[in-house]
């Protein structure tokens, strides 16, 4: 113990003996301090932490695979989705979404806002019930009714948090709904942060369309169903329509883990950066 601290003594003599050498090299250590804190807080909100669903391994996102055209990772069209969903035998259940948005204009100044449409079974594949109210109905789903989930995030912004607010009207775009659910405070679907949920409510003429590629559709494997077989059951669907339909020629399926879908290359990068900052300490 004595000699820790003559060799403390003596460290603390030569840094003061070289004051710029010691201000660099605090320097240092603060921003790799720094870098690994940010790099660490990053990792475990992105990777260590499990996705807000109930059984995210479970989760699967559906692509129509256009290899030939470069995307094969394609927005199905609705059609398509329909004949998935009705085929495949490896899926409990599987649903669909699209992007929105809108101008908000009451309870407050004009405000734009993004939303999803999403097919009323969205948020039970999910695994993700509302922290207030409750999810669309078929028939709401089917009608196209004048009804609204809104976030967390608008809930306190708009409303401060008032457990009141359903049954509230919102105005958007001019036509009102009726609020009937807040979702979850850390809900996030593939890593867009929305505002709002309505009812997908596809018009007659889109339910055989294949021309139209807009779509993202996620699904849930079967308790004993793997990726691989999911995999091949949907290249089978694909080629069945294929020869079905002109309009699929070409055209395969492509299913993805919901995880590996928001993480992309991100899970290996963050690792990279956590080790080249952690250098910086050497």
């Amino acid at each position: 113990m004595n000699q820790f601290f003559a060799d403390l003594r003596y460290g603390l003599r030569l840094l003061r003996q070289s004051p710029g050498f010691t201000v660099v090299a605090l320097c240092a250590l603060a921003l790799g301090i720094g870098a690994n804190t940010a790099i660490f807080s990053t990792l475990d909100s992105v990777v260590l932490r499990a996705l807000p669903f109930e059984d995210p391994d479970r989760l699967m996102m559906v692509w129509e695979d256009a290899s030939f055209a470069s995307f094969p990772r394609n927005t199905p069209a609705p059609a398509n989705y329909f004949d998935w969903k009705k085929r495949n035998h490896v899926f409990s259940d599987m649903a669909a979404t699209r992007g929105s948005s809108a101008i908000l204009t009451i309870d407050g100044p004009p405000e734009q806002v993004f939303g999803s449409r999403v097919t009323s079974n969205f948020f039970s594949v999910l695994g993700v019930p509302p922290l207030l109210g409750r999810t669309f109905t078929d028939q709401e789903d089917r009608d196209g009714a004048q009804v609204v989930l809104i976030s967390y995030g608008l809930w306190q912004r708009r409303y401060n948090g008032d457990s009141a607010v359903l049954g509230k009207p919102i105005l958007m775009n001019g036509k009102k709904f009726t609020i009937i659910g807040v979702t979850p405070r850390n809900f996030v679907f593939r890593s867009n942060k929305r505002d709002y949920f309505q009812p997908m409510s596809f018009p007659p003429d889109q339910i055989t369309n294949r021309g139209s590629h807009y779509l993202s559709v996620v699904a849930l494997l079967k308790p004993d169903a793997t990726l691989t077989r999911a995999r091949e059951e949907m290249n089978s669907i694909a080629l069945q329509l294929q020869k079905e339909f002109k309009e699929n020629e070409k055209l395969g399926a492509a299913v993805q883990p919901i995880k590996e879908d928001v993480l992309g290359n991100t899970q290996a990068a963050l690792w990279v950066l956590m080790a080249a900052a952690g250098c910086v300490l050497l």
